[in-house]
């Protein structure tokens, strides 16, 4: 695994790196506060915009523990990070129906990456890695 480029205690979210993958989690996720989502943010252009990161991963909660305006946050700067960190596939892992109320939010906000939902990580992992 790459050296940590943050400390993720701080946070309610954790992030790996696989490959050439990052897997961002955040399942468990009960709406953050706004400086922890602005965190997230950070967190992620700094994590995902390394030269050798080509996917990301991001595994999030049921639907109905995340509250509507934390799902227009992160539709919003999702889309504009994933703008920013150039990747070329970003996945959503949800068992409910945020991640694909994420990528119908998100998708037509990129420029250029594909974007995708799964109902696990090993299948998301499978998609990132047929690019």
């Amino acid at each position: 695994m790459a050296e940590r480029l943050f400390d993720d205690s701080e946070y309610s979210f954790s992030y790996k790196i696989e490959d050439d993958i990052v897997i961002f989690d955040m399942e468990g996720w009960q709406g953050f506060p706004d400086e922890e989502l602005e965190g997230a943010t950070h967190a992620y252009r700094e994590v995902v915009s390394q030269d050798d990161v080509t996917a990301n991963i991001t595994v999030v909660t049921d639907s109905k523990a995340m509250p509507p305006e934390a799902q227009d946050y992160v539709a919003e700067h999702w889309a504009k990070n994933i703008n920013y960190v150039g990747v070329d596939r970003c996945a959503f892992v949800s068992d409910g129906t945020i991640g694909l109320t994420l990528k119908a939010n998100i998708v037509d906000k990129v420029d250029h990456a594909e974007v995708e939902n799964f109902k696990t990580v090993e299948e998301a992992m499978k998609w990132v890695k047929d690019a």
